[in-house]
């Protein structure tokens, strides 16, 4: 990404993501373990999909069979 200053500002975004809305967004800390990460994506886009799995796996580009296997690790974590 190019800007003219050292901080990049909404005028220096292309228009394809200006004109997303700031609700298709989520916040990862810096430090944040990947796991961590991992899981706040898969549920953010699971909400987004209205829970369903397929779309959901096809979206983040993994196996459904991938995404069952981890929503079942967290769940017997919990």
């Amino acid at each position: 990404m190019l800007c003219s200053t050292e901080e990049i500002t909404f005028d220096d975004l292309p228009d394809s993501l200006k004109s997303v809305s700031a609700e298709r967004f989520i916040q990862i800390p810096i430090g944040m373990p990947m796991e961590e990460v991992e899981k706040i994506v898969i549920q953010e886009n699971l909400v987004n999909n209205n829970g369903n799995k397929s779309k959901t796996a096809d979206i983040l580009g993994i196996a459904r069979k991938t995404l069952h296997r981890k929503l079942e690790e967290w769940e017997n974590k919990e």
